[in-house]
């Protein structure tokens, strides 16, 4: 299992599409995004089994598709 992922930009691939399906994975990009930005992986008892780096990476990648 990864533990590190790299991003890669896919605006260029996907600016002739109508529409973009995201389907996050929760457990390989939330652990990269986490140990990148230092901060914990998941926060139990604020966000059960949510992953605030990771939530804020896609509302990233939404706002720029």
């Amino acid at each position: 299992m990864p533990l590190y992922l790299n991003d890669l930009d896919i605006t260029t691939d996907v600016e002739d599409a109508k529409s973009v399906l995201i389907v996050p994975c929760r457990t390989c990009p939330a652990t990269s995004l986490a140990v990148r930005n230092n901060k914990p992986i998941f926060e139990f008892f604020k966000t059960f089994l949510r992953s605030p780096p990771l939530d804020q990476h896609i509302k990233i990648l939404q706002s720029r598709l």
